[in-house]
């Protein structure tokens, strides 16, 4: 086996040429492809998705979203996504949009005041990959707060809660809904 030196410094690093080719290998992903990432929601403990059964939601209504000041909509208006939030004085209220969308399938809320963003909320398409709409956000608080991401074409609704007092943890859910056909 060959080896390759790289040497910075008087730091010697030693790197066997079968690693450095694994690690420097291209694939294409395919639906079926086990390396297509799994979703964190289960693993992480703290942001948790909810079945609208366990919420007590009722069915969402088929048709477009309007984006409003407290609702984004997402990749042609087909995805409406919104949060409720519960503070340590136990008052509610909801996010709010920052301007509006980023991208198509990219915003932010705010909660509290409009110079202070709480949340980014993204929604992607990977039915390509795995037959999924894909829910990802990243959040800068320890308040509750309920995310909900509803398909405005087919009524189906996805839920994640962070409870009151934990730090929000990524949200990466790749499996968010199964709603790719008509």
């Amino acid at each position: 086996m060959s080896k390759t030196i790289y040497q910075r410094r008087s730091t010697t690093l030693w790197i066997s040429s079968a690693i450095l080719a694994m690690m420097l290998s291209v694939a294409t992903l395919s639906a079926s492809d086990p390396r297509i990432p799994e979703s964190n929601v289960e693993e992480m403990g703290v942001v948790k998705k909810v079945t609208p059964a366990e919420k007590g939601a009722k069915a969402a209504e088929k048709g477009s979203c309007v984006a409003t000041d407290e609702a984004f909509c997402f990749l042609d208006n087909r995805f409406q996504v919104q949060v409720e939030w519960l503070n340590f004085s136990s008052e509610t209220g909801v996010g709010h949009v920052v301007d509006q969308p980023v991208s198509d399938n990219s915003g932010v809320f705010w909660f509290f005041t409009d110079g202070n963003w709480e949340m980014l909320v993204k929604v992607l398409d990977g039915c390509a990959l795995n037959d999924r709409f894909w829910v990802f956000s990243a959040a800068t608080t320890n308040v509750q707060y309920t995310l909900t991401v509803t398909d405005t074409q087919t009524g189906a609704q996805v839920f994640y809660t962070n409870p009151l007092g934990n730090d929000a943890a990524a949200l990466t859910d790749t499996d968010a809904l199964e709603t790719c056909s008509p």
